[in-house]
């Protein structure tokens, strides 16, 4: 009776260490997780400041009317660019604000036809950089205006149309 006793009492006492050494650990997660997503949070804010100014510099720069066209190509591939990293940056922003339940949909009205045309002059521009031919086709009746997150819904599409560009052999159809 006495060493089962002393048995009880010894996996009682590893029992209760364990549980303390897990719950240590599990603040440690925790607090190791909110430095990670504050430190994304801070870093995108940084890095967009540069960013908006090399976009805005560049719109300026393309307004000249006597550039050559060799110098508004690379420009507009430079904002293309730039606008990439920006919305790249965002992502990384929206994913801190997810893990710290802070992120927000937002319910406007999305123009379905101003959405299409915004994602379709992207991905045309990154379909001729790389030769391929770019078609959309609505199949069936759509309405003008839907309810949503515009800029959410047009991450979504422009990434999975970007992946359909990345992945697509020269001279094929998108």
């Amino acid at each position: 009776v006495m060493i089962a006793m002393v048995t009880l009492f010894n996996i009682s006492a590893i029992t209760h260490r364990r549980e303390k050494q897990i719950e240590r650990e599990k603040i440690l997660a925790e607090e190791s997780n909110r430095a990670k997503t504050s430190f994304l949070s801070n870093m995108s804010h940084e890095i967009r400041t540069p960013m908006n100014a090399i976009i805005g510099l560049d719109n300026i720069a393309l307004k000249d009317p006597d550039l050559s066209p060799r110098t508004r190509e690379q420009l507009e591939k430079i904002g293309s660019s730039a606008k990439h990293l920006l919305g790249l940056i965002n992502d990384i922003l929206d994913m801190s604000r997810i893990e710290s339940g802070r992120i927000v949909l937002r319910k406007e009205e999305i123009s379905f036809r101003t959405m299409l045309e915004q994602i379709n002059t992207m991905v045309m521009s990154q379909c001729s950089d790389k030769g391929l031919t770019y078609q959309c086709s609505i199949l069936n009746h759509v309405d003008d205006y839907y309810i949503g997150d515009d800029t959410r819904l047009k991450e979504v599409l422009i990434n999975i149309l970007s992946n359909a560009v990345k992945f697509t052999k020269k001279d094929g159809t998108t």
